[in-house]
């Protein structure tokens, strides 16, 4: 999961022309300043779905996935809100704009 504190990020999709020779990758989103990458896909073992990528330089902290999941062992109470907070965030804010 990242923290992007500032920077530019772009949510992309990959299409495909004239068969595998010709692949091309298409920016659906763009993200200027403060984000979130992959809360939705690191709380609910999901796959990601977009490549994500810094369109200029980022600042940018990163936590793994192993480290969320601790942290959600250690505050069980907050496992399903968390979990149906970043769903709905990723649904609302990132897969339908895309």
């Amino acid at each position: 999961m990242y923290f992007v504190q500032d920077g530019q990020i772009g949510i992309c999709y990959s299409v495909m022309k004239a068969g595998f020779d010709g692949s091309n990758v298409i920016i659906a989103k763009r993200q200027l300043g403060e984000s979130v990458i992959g809360d939705h896909y690191v709380f609910n073992k999901q796959h990601s779905q977009f490549i994500y990528q810094a369109l200029e330089r980022t600042k940018t902290l990163a936590l793994p996935a192993k480290a969320a999941y601790e942290l959600l062992s250690k505050y069980p109470e907050f496992d399903t809100s968390i979990r149906a907070t970043v769903y709905n965030y990723y649904k609302k804010w990132i897969y339908k704009p895309v």
